[in-house]
């Protein structure tokens, strides 16, 4: 594992939960694209799978989350009139299962990894991180739904405040999990 998978995987999940569409004529754009978000996921985590079962079914769900991404940006480009709330409804509702899926299953891997190697405390605190994140991103999730600006606005940086503090903790756990590895693979 190097420092080049995690940060493919962190920055693209970055750009997964950062969220900031405009609208050009009856065209939504989300400026960061989780198209791109999953493409950098994906870019990270395939040298990965071979190492347990888990960061298999999170290239799996990173895969489905960027068919779903395409299919959701591909009716952002679609004039909905009436009914595009409630389509605004139904894509968000279906990225906001895909984040939390990939969010958990990455954890959950990388936890495993600790486990395999005896470096299991270096994780402890990995799963409350892991669901104060998902938390927040369904609360975000129910804050758009509700159509109250304000309060989307506010959970949605307190989303992003979560994110930060989540891929520090999973940088900082990877950097201490992996420095043999890593330090070998630069000695090389």
């Amino acid at each position: 594992m190097s420092k080049k998978n995690i940060t493919l995987i962190l920055a693209g999940l970055l750009f997964q939960i950062l969220e900031f569409t405009i609208k050009i004529g009856d065209v939504r754009i989300d400026l960061f694209s989780d198209i791109i978000g999953y493409i950098l996921i994906l870019i990270g985590i395939i040298p990965l799978v071979h190492r347990n079962n888990l960061f298999k079914k999170s290239k799996n769900t990173a895969i489905k989350g960027l068919i779903v991404s395409i299919f959701v940006q591909a009716l952002n480009f679609i004039d909905f009139g009436e009914g595009s709330v409630s389509v605004d409804t139904f894509t968000k509702g279906l990225i906001t299962i895909f984040s939390i899926y990939f969010t958990y299953y990455f954890t959950e891997s990388i936890m495993l990894e600790a486990k395999m190697q005896d470096k299991a405390a270096l994780t402890r605190n990995f799963r409350v991180t892991w669901a104060i994140l998902g938390g927040f991103i369904f609360i975000s999730y129910i804050a758009f739904v509700s159509t109250i600006s304000l309060l989307s606005i506010g959970l949605q940086a307190v989303t992003l405040l979560c994110t930060l503090y989540y891929i520090s903790t999973i940088w900082t756990g990877c950097n201490q999990l992996y420095t043999d590895q890593i330090s070998d693979n630069s000695k090389s």
